[in-house]
Protein backbone atom coordinates (compact mmCIF):
# COMPACT_ATOMS: atom_id res chain seq x y z
CA UNK A 1 0.00 0.00 0.00
CA UNK A 2 1.88 3.52 -1.18
CA UNK A 3 2.41 5.89 1.48
CA UNK A 4 0.52 9.19 0.83
CA UNK A 5 2.24 11.10 4.00
CA UNK A 6 4.25 14.04 2.73
CA UNK A 7 8.20 14.60 3.62
CA UNK A 8 7.41 16.90 6.11
CA UNK A 9 4.82 14.70 8.28
CA UNK A 10 7.44 11.57 7.54
CA UNK A 11 10.47 13.29 8.74
CA UNK A 12 8.78 14.91 11.97
CA UNK A 13 5.31 14.01 12.65
CA UNK A 14 6.02 11.64 15.11
CA UNK A 15 7.94 14.23 16.72
CA UNK A 16 5.32 16.73 16.77
CA UNK A 17 3.07 14.62 18.02
CA UNK A 18 5.72 14.17 21.22
CA UNK A 19 5.93 17.81 21.59
CA UNK A 20 2.06 18.22 21.86
CA UNK A 21 1.74 15.67 24.24
CA UNK A 22 4.55 17.01 26.32
CA UNK A 23 3.78 20.83 25.61
CA UNK A 24 0.06 20.60 27.12
CA UNK A 25 -0.33 24.10 27.37
CA UNK A 26 -2.00 26.14 24.33
CA UNK A 27 0.15 29.06 24.10
CA UNK A 28 3.31 27.30 24.77
CA UNK A 29 2.07 25.01 21.75
CA UNK A 30 1.17 28.42 19.83
CA UNK A 31 5.00 29.64 20.63
CA UNK A 32 6.18 26.95 19.16
CA UNK A 33 3.89 26.85 16.30
CA UNK A 34 5.04 31.16 15.38
CA UNK A 35 8.45 30.30 16.30
CA UNK A 36 8.72 27.53 13.32
CA UNK A 37 6.37 29.83 10.78
CA UNK A 38 9.04 32.69 11.50
CA UNK A 39 12.03 30.58 10.52
CA UNK A 40 10.25 28.84 7.78
CA UNK A 41 9.60 31.99 6.24
CA UNK A 42 6.57 31.80 4.56
CA UNK A 43 8.05 28.96 2.10
CA UNK A 44 6.31 25.70 1.82
CA UNK A 45 9.57 23.60 0.62
CA UNK A 46 9.15 20.57 3.16
CA UNK A 47 13.04 20.90 3.76
CA UNK A 48 12.78 24.47 4.64
CA UNK A 49 9.62 23.58 7.02
CA UNK A 50 12.05 20.35 8.53
CA UNK A 51 14.63 22.80 9.45
CA UNK A 52 12.42 25.30 10.62
CA UNK A 53 10.29 22.77 12.62
CA UNK A 54 13.88 21.54 14.44
CA UNK A 55 14.93 25.02 14.79
CA UNK A 56 11.83 25.97 16.83
CA UNK A 57 12.01 22.79 18.75
CA UNK A 58 16.06 23.80 19.70
CA UNK A 59 15.34 27.06 20.72
CA UNK A 60 11.70 26.53 22.57
CA UNK A 61 14.09 23.35 24.44
CA UNK A 62 16.69 25.77 25.84
CA UNK A 63 13.59 27.78 27.66
CA UNK A 64 11.76 24.90 28.83
CA UNK A 65 13.64 21.91 28.45
CA UNK A 66 14.50 19.03 26.52
CA UNK A 67 11.49 16.52 25.66
CA UNK A 68 12.09 12.77 26.42
CA UNK A 69 11.83 10.86 22.81
CA UNK A 70 13.18 13.79 20.56
CA UNK A 71 16.66 14.16 19.52
CA UNK A 72 17.59 16.62 17.49
CA UNK A 73 19.46 15.35 13.96
CA UNK A 74 23.07 15.79 13.93
CA UNK A 75 22.38 17.68 10.57
CA UNK A 76 19.61 20.29 12.53
CA UNK A 77 21.96 21.07 15.97
CA UNK A 78 22.65 24.30 16.07
CA UNK A 79 26.70 24.95 16.78
CA UNK A 80 26.90 27.88 19.15
CA UNK A 81 30.69 29.68 18.68
CA UNK A 82 31.94 31.39 21.78
CA UNK A 83 32.97 35.04 21.22
CA UNK A 84 36.75 34.86 19.49
CA UNK A 85 39.25 35.46 21.73
CA UNK A 86 40.24 38.51 19.60
CA UNK A 87 37.05 39.68 19.11
CA UNK A 88 37.12 42.73 21.73
CA UNK A 89 34.11 44.38 23.90
CA UNK A 90 34.94 47.29 20.93
CA UNK A 91 34.38 45.37 18.64
CA UNK A 92 31.42 43.56 19.41
CA UNK A 93 29.74 46.86 20.61
CA UNK A 94 30.50 47.78 16.67
CA UNK A 95 29.02 44.66 15.34
CA UNK A 96 25.68 45.45 17.67
CA UNK A 97 25.74 49.06 16.56
CA UNK A 98 25.57 49.72 20.58
CA UNK A 99 26.34 52.90 21.45
CA UNK A 100 26.47 51.69 25.66
CA UNK A 101 27.48 48.26 25.86
CA UNK A 102 26.99 48.42 29.22
CA UNK A 103 23.53 49.71 28.97
CA UNK A 104 22.77 47.12 26.56
CA UNK A 105 24.09 44.63 27.90
CA UNK A 106 22.13 45.22 31.28
CA UNK A 107 18.38 45.58 29.49
CA UNK A 108 19.73 42.62 27.51
CA UNK A 109 20.62 40.54 30.61
CA UNK A 110 17.33 41.83 32.89
CA UNK A 111 14.72 41.54 29.91
CA UNK A 112 11.72 39.04 30.24
CA UNK A 113 11.75 36.37 27.89
CA UNK A 114 8.70 37.22 26.12
CA UNK A 115 10.72 41.18 25.51
CA UNK A 116 10.13 42.05 21.88
CA UNK A 117 12.06 43.93 19.47
CA UNK A 118 10.00 47.20 19.77
CA UNK A 119 10.61 47.30 23.34
CA UNK A 120 14.53 46.95 23.44
CA UNK A 121 15.52 50.14 24.28
CA UNK A 122 18.09 50.16 21.17
CA UNK A 123 19.38 47.81 18.51
CA UNK A 124 22.63 47.15 20.37
CA UNK A 125 20.23 46.08 23.33
CA UNK A 126 18.30 43.51 21.24
CA UNK A 127 21.27 42.15 19.93
CA UNK A 128 22.61 41.28 23.06
CA UNK A 129 19.08 39.82 23.95
CA UNK A 130 18.74 37.85 21.06
CA UNK A 131 21.57 36.46 22.00
CA UNK A 132 20.91 35.47 25.16
CA UNK A 133 18.24 33.55 23.61
CA UNK A 134 19.73 31.56 21.13
CA UNK A 135 23.18 31.56 21.79
CA UNK A 136 23.50 30.70 25.53
CA UNK A 137 27.39 30.18 25.29
CA UNK A 138 28.30 33.36 23.80
CA UNK A 139 26.51 35.03 25.83
CA UNK A 140 27.53 33.55 28.89
CA UNK A 141 30.58 34.54 27.15
CA UNK A 142 29.84 38.16 27.00
CA UNK A 143 29.13 38.18 30.81
CA UNK A 144 32.14 37.10 31.69
CA UNK A 145 34.08 39.76 29.97
CA UNK A 146 31.51 42.42 31.00
CA UNK A 147 32.36 41.70 34.20
CA UNK A 148 36.09 41.18 34.23
CA UNK A 149 36.22 44.89 32.49
CA UNK A 150 34.02 46.09 35.44
CA UNK A 151 36.25 44.77 37.78
CA UNK A 152 39.06 46.32 36.06
CA UNK A 153 37.35 49.45 35.71
CA UNK A 154 36.52 49.63 39.55
CA UNK A 155 40.31 49.05 40.35
CA UNK A 156 41.66 51.25 38.12
CA UNK A 157 39.23 54.31 39.60
CA UNK A 158 40.24 53.44 42.75
CA UNK A 159 44.14 53.31 41.88
CA UNK A 160 43.39 56.83 39.83
CA UNK A 161 41.12 58.49 42.56
CA UNK A 162 43.95 57.52 45.42
CA UNK A 163 46.93 58.93 43.22
CA UNK A 164 44.78 62.43 42.55
CA UNK A 165 43.76 62.65 46.38
CA UNK A 166 47.42 62.46 47.22
CA UNK A 167 48.73 64.59 44.47
CA UNK A 168 45.92 67.53 45.66
CA UNK A 169 47.03 67.17 49.48
CA UNK A 170 50.41 67.96 48.05
CA UNK A 171 49.72 70.83 46.12
CA UNK A 172 46.80 72.14 48.16
CA UNK A 173 49.17 72.20 51.29
CA UNK A 174 51.87 74.06 49.03
CA UNK A 175 48.94 76.99 47.80
CA UNK A 176 48.14 77.26 51.50
CA UNK A 177 52.00 78.84 52.13
CA UNK A 178 51.48 81.02 48.90
CA UNK A 179 48.19 81.71 47.91
CA UNK A 180 45.48 84.37 49.23
CA UNK A 181 41.92 83.00 50.51
CA UNK A 182 40.01 84.15 47.66
CA UNK A 183 42.38 82.64 45.63
CA UNK A 184 42.57 79.53 47.42
CA UNK A 185 38.98 78.83 47.54
CA UNK A 186 39.16 78.92 43.53
CA UNK A 187 41.88 76.20 43.42
CA UNK A 188 39.81 74.52 45.74
CA UNK A 189 36.50 74.75 43.53
CA UNK A 190 38.98 73.37 40.44
CA UNK A 191 40.37 70.67 42.07
CA UNK A 192 36.74 69.66 43.98
CA UNK A 193 36.05 69.42 40.38
CA UNK A 194 38.74 67.37 39.26
CA UNK A 195 37.88 64.31 41.49
CA UNK A 196 34.69 64.75 40.10
CA UNK A 197 36.39 63.55 36.63
CA UNK A 198 38.13 61.01 37.90
CA UNK A 199 35.08 59.33 39.82
CA UNK A 200 33.31 59.49 37.09
CA UNK A 201 35.51 58.17 34.30
CA UNK A 202 34.44 55.12 32.65
CA UNK A 203 36.34 52.38 31.18
CA UNK A 204 33.46 51.49 28.96
CA UNK A 205 33.30 52.26 25.43
CA UNK A 206 30.44 54.43 25.12
CA UNK A 207 28.99 56.69 21.93
CA UNK A 208 32.04 58.95 20.34
CA UNK A 209 34.74 56.63 22.53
Amino acid sequence: MKNHKSKYSLAVGKYKSLLYRAWTTKTRREEFDALQEKYAAGSRAADDRIAAFWKAYSEMAKEYGAIEGIEIPEEHQAVEEPIAEDESLESLQKKANSTNILEDFDWAYQAPKTATMEEAPSAGAWFFYDMRKNNKNKFADLTLRVLDRLAAQQDEQKSRKADYTEAVGLLEGAAEKHLQPEELRELRGVLHRGAQRVEGQSALPTEGS
